[in-house]
């Protein structure tokens, strides 16, 4: 199993953080909404301050963001 960190909650990085965590992986996540954190650290997934502190807890980050605007604002965090 990897330590695997997502970046970005929506529909579609929750759903993929989510079946990591199912698949037994350390799963590491962030999002500028605290709350789809807070409900995934629920479910067994370590949340995170930062993409940075999601990016240094993991093997493999994924990064699932809506426009790049947002991924320029996250990444330089």
């Amino acid at each position: 199993m990897a330590d695997v960190g997502v970046i970005g909650l929506g529909n579609i990085g929750g759903a993929i953080a989510a079946n990591l965590v199912a698949d037994g992986h350390t799963v590491s996540v962030f999002d500028t909404d605290a709350g789809r954190a807070m409900a995934l650290a629920s479910s067994g997934a370590r949340g995170a301050g930062s993409a940075r502190a999601v990016a240094q807890a993991s093997e493999i980050t994924f990064t699932s963001l809506p426009t790049p605007g947002v991924f320029e604002a996250v990444a330089g965090e």
